[in-house]
């Protein structure tokens, strides 16, 4: 009975650990790192690891968590309440209508298609400030947390295919 209790909170396990891997780069996200202003240009973790699953697990992250994820990144970074879910939604549905143009193809195919996803948003983010402060932001900001971003995109792969093959199975 215990043997059948544990299986089944193993597998529920399991199956939320894509999920709670989104929440817990949000949290690593917005943490205080020591270092000034860091926050306004850390890469965005969330991003990578919902791309991550939308392709490799999508049945595992669902649209309506993508949007919860997006919600509590908005609440925690302070900006503008629904621009992270609509960023979140825009790399998930990508990666999710893409994911046979990534599966079984080099890393550097993903990459690449990551680095086209991180533009697009990229842009959907800066226009989305500016319009909302009501003045054009200047996007230096904005871009490098972007090529930062698409720079530690192989690294957060790394671990994700770790988590993947070892928790998610």
């Amino acid at each position: 009975m215990i043997a059948v209790s544990l299986s089944r909170s193993l597998d529920r396990l399991r199956r939320v650990t894509p999920i709670l891997s989104c929440f817990l780069m949000v949290l690593l996200s917005v943490a205080p790192h020591g270092l000034p202003q860091f926050q306004a240009v850390s890469p965005d973790l969330a991003m990578m690891t919902v791309f991550y699953w939308a392709i490799y697990r999508p049945d595992l992250l669902p649209n309506w968590a993508v949007f919860v994820v997006g919600l509590f990144q908005d609440l925690l970074g302070g900006v503008i309440i629904g621009l992270n879910v609509a960023v979140l939604l825009i790399v998930h549905y990508v990666g999710l209508s893409q994911r046979r143009a990534f599966i079984g193809k080099p890393f550097v195919i993903a990459w690449v298609g990551f680095l086209l996803v991180a533009i697009g948003t990229g842009i959907v983010f800066w226009v989305a400030l500016s319009i909302m402060s009501g003045t054009i932001v200047i996007g230096r900001a904005v871009l490098f947390q972007y090529v930062l971003t698409f720079a530690l995109f192989p690294v957060m792969t790394w671990v994700l295919v770790r988590v993947h093959r070892y928790v998610v199975g």
